[in-house]
């Protein structure tokens, strides 16, 4: 059976509004979008800016330091090809009040994908 990881309470997350989380010493971004819920990996592939503080326009979730944009759905950009966040699978138990990851899932992506900054940096630009 897979280890799972709360990363956030069902009741906190606001529709539309990216949510910052970290598991396994990765940062995720976290977005409801009504009843739906998706994780994607938490950096922008350009300059390492945190997405949850990116905003929402329409599918799209956009980096707030130079507009990159990634389907919430998939990861993929819409504008930079063969960007894309990588999106990982969620469990919401709405009676726990959580949301869950698979943590060998992101132990796997992180041994694939080693994060080339610290969590508090941004690099900005």
């Amino acid at each position: 059976m897979p280890h799972t990881l709360k990363i956030a309470a069902w009741s906190a997350l606001a529709d539309g509004k990216p949510h910052a989380a970290h598991a396994a010493g990765i940062d995720l971004v976290v977005i409801r979008v009504g009843e739906a819920v998706h994780v994607l990996h938490g950096r922008c592939p350009h300059r390492g800016a945190p997405m949850s503080e990116g905003c929402l326009d329409g599918p799209d979730l956009v980096c707030k330091a130079h507009g990159w944009d990634f389907r919430v759905d998939t990861g993929v950009s819409a504008h930079v090809e063969g960007e894309r966040l990588q999106p990982f699978p969620v469990t919401i138990d709405r009676e726990a009040d959580a949301v869950f990851v698979d943590e060998a899932e992101i132990l796997a992506w992180e041994r694939a994908n080693p994060q080339a900054f610290e969590h508090s940096e941004f690099l900005g630009g």
